[in-house]
């Protein structure tokens, strides 16, 4: 093996019996001899001590211990030399490395063990970090059950205060229209301070609520196709009486004539919140602008400008935070618990919005909304019926009339008019059923010829309809299908053409055949049964009550009443057992039901509440007024009339 005499580092080659049969010049120059090494035996050059060591490479360990440090008698600094052993089968090469590699070795054994107390650290760390994540998701899970717990707690206690609350403002209201008699004029000023007061609590309780069912994410968006402008018209009026006392010019501009697809409610609450705030901060003499106009093709944006006290910079990154307003002094001059405007930046983002606010102290503030508008509906009737809006203005019963013609819509509203019934018109099937879903209209008239989804679709999707199944359904078509009609649970069937005073004689006859001369009023709250059974009373209804839902079935089975009203809040199974009950026995097929309830519904609860046909939310009304109007309308969604 000539190549090992160009080595710059040791090399030995020991045969079998340990003699050295090859070497090269390095391994001389560092032993400091000038004869050969080969054919002496290993032993003879090594001392002493690592004579042992030069024995286990000869015995033939090299496999067990591949490295070896071997001590030269002839090497003049008499210090250790690590070899490492190579066999070929016959020899055993002795490779001696060089000293860099030594100190690289020893090196790369020190990096070694602080990578090894490097990865013990991490592992430590990585341990605590666990175990503090583990701490931070236990929190995490606190925090969000006491945050339910507080929703919980929160919607509790505002229904719980709701409920006598109720009581309260709806028998002030009795006093004060004298419906148990003339009162003095000290006892109105007396009234009306009740009112009043009661009006005040009212709000602070409907804010905790909202907050609550915004927190707790149990709002539920309910979308219209509406004009804005419309809105802030309400929102004017509704404030108008607190403006006209402090002399303040509420004035509207408006810049688009579309209509937009949004929560209405929940738009009018924005804007009743900002309404009432600009006329609350603004001194006299002041005005207050509410303004709606487009920004591109897309956007919608909505501003309440005042002229009033105005918001300081450094308290402008606080006004939307709860219970929070800018300064002590501000909370006991103008009264509330600093949820307003909260409300409104949460209610915004729901409605995919945004808000934002520019004030000078002094001068004024600015209120801009911005919401995403898409394209009109095609299927928005316009000119050829009254839009939902105007609707629900009046007081006639709606007839949903769906037919893709705009004519056949247009003559039905001239033709209804004067028999004083309100026409709403849809040009297909799944506007139809939208529109009737949220109008809950007296009847339906409805063309089976129409493109996409023809008339008999709808009308599945009506009859399969737990809110709407019950609402009386007139085909006007020229196909005449009657018996598939009747069998598919129409109440009548017209062909066309259509006789004005025919289809007047079948709506006039909806109309009178469910008036409405008995009532059985439900419910275990005292002062809301007795309240409702005032109202109903002074409709010209006979009135019968009971608190419990076996007490109903007793009463109905002595006596049916044309009209059921079962309160929600009672024990569950009261209900759906009255509600199964009243469904399934033939003699109350003419008891028409409305669900009474303080607190919204939700979807669960609507299951087993599918059979009734309406909802009246009665608490909160500051006046009996408003009650009545409530009921009226669930009366009109039911096609039902009371007697007066």
């Amino acid at each position: 093996m000539h190549f090992i005499s160009l080595l710059p580092f040791p090399v030995l080659g020991i045969d079998p019996a340990g003699i050295i049969c090859e070497s090269n010049d390095a391994l001389e120059r560092e032993l400091g001899v000038r004869e050969s090494l080969i054919g002496q035996p290993l032993t003879a050059i090594v001392d002493e001590d690592t004579r042992e060591a030069a024995a286990r490479v000869l015995d033939g360990h090299a496999h067990e211990e591949p490295v070896v440090q071997l001590c030269f008698a002839a090497r003049p600094s008499g210090h250790t030399r690590t070899f490492y052993i190579v066999p070929d089968g016959t020899t055993r090469w002795l490779v001696g490395q060089p000293a860099e590699f030594d100190e690289q070795r020893e090196a790369v054994a020190r990096a070694h063990q602080r990578a090894e107390a490097q990865t013990d650290e991490y592992a430590r760390v990585s341990h605590e970090l666990q175990a503090a994540n583990e701490q931070l998701a236990q929190r995490a899970q606190a925090l969000v059950e006491a945050s339910q717990a507080k929703a919980r707690f929160l919607a509790t206690m505002s229904h719980e205060l709701r409920t006598p609350l109720n009581a309260v403002l709806g028998y002030a209201g009795l006093l004060r229209d004298g419906v148990y008699g003339a009162v003095s004029q000290q006892q109105e000023r007396a009234v009306q301070s009740i009112v009043r007061r009661s009006r005040d609590l009212q709000l602070l309780i409907d804010d905790v609520l909202d907050l609550s069912k915004i927190e707790a994410g149990r709002v539920e968006l309910r979308v219209d196709e509406f004009d804005p402008s419309a809105v802030l018209a309400e929102v004017r009026e509704a404030v108008s009486g607190f403006a006209s006392a402090k002399h303040l010019r509420i004035s509207l501009r408006t810049r688009t004539k579309r209509r937009v697809r949004l929560d209405r409610g929940k738009y009018k609450q924005v804007l009743l919140n900002l309404a009432s705030n600009a006329v609350k901060f603004t001194p006299e003499d002041g005005e207050v602008e509410m303004s709606v106009d487009e920004e591109g093709d897309d956007v919608m944006v909505t501003t309440v400008r005042d002229t009033g006290i105005g918001i300081a910079p450094e308290h402008l990154p606080l006004i939307f935070d709860t219970f929070q307003q800018v300064e002590s002094g501000t909370t006991r001059r103008f009264q509330g618990i600093g949820l307003g405007l909260a409300i409104v930046k949460r209610t915004v983002e729901l409605l995919g919005g945004t808000v934002q606010v520019e004030s000078t102290p002094g001068r004024g503030t600015a209120f801009t909304l911005r919401f995403p508008i898409g394209q009109e509906s095609e299927a928005l009737v316009g000119e050829a019926g009254m839009a939902p809006d105007e609707a629900l203005q009046s007081s006639d019963p709606i007839v949903l009339a769906i037919d893709d013609d705009p004519e056949v819509i247009s003559l039905m509203r001239d033709s209804l008019a004067a028999a004083h019934f309100r026409v709403i018109g849809a040009l297909n099937g799944d506007r139809g059923m939208e529109l009737a879903r949220i109008l809950k209209p007296f009847a339906i008239t409805l063309d089976i010829m129409m493109p996409e989804k023809d008339g008999w679709q709808v009308l599945r999707e009506i009859k399969a309809d737990a809110e709407l199944c019950r609402i009386p359904v007139v085909i006007m078509s020229i196909v005449s299908e009657r018996s598939l009609g009747f069998s598919l649970g129409v109440t009548d069937y017209l062909v066309k053409p259509v006789d004005r005073r025919v289809l007047i004689d079948v709506l006039e006859r909806l109309r009178k055949r469910t008036v409405m001369q008995s009532a059985l009023v439900v419910d275990d709250d005292f002062d809301a049964r007795t309240l409702l059974s005032d109202l109903l009373r002074s409709l010209g209804v006979r009135v019968r009550a009971c608190d419990t839902g076996t007490g109903c079935i007793e009463a109905l089975e002595r006596e049916p009443a044309d009209l059921l009203f079962l309160d929600v809040t009672m024990p569950e199974e009261d209900v759906a057992h009255v509600l199964d009950f009243v469904s399934n026995d033939h003699r109350f097929e003419n008891t028409r039901t409305v669900v009474v309830t303080r607190t919204d519904v939700n979807a669960d609860q609507q299951d087993w509440m599918r059979h009734a046909a309406a909802e009246v939310q009665y608490e909160g009304h500051d006046h009996p007024e408003a009650l009545l109007d409530d009921l009226r309308t669930a009366l009109a969604a039911l096609g039902t009339t009371a007697v007066a």
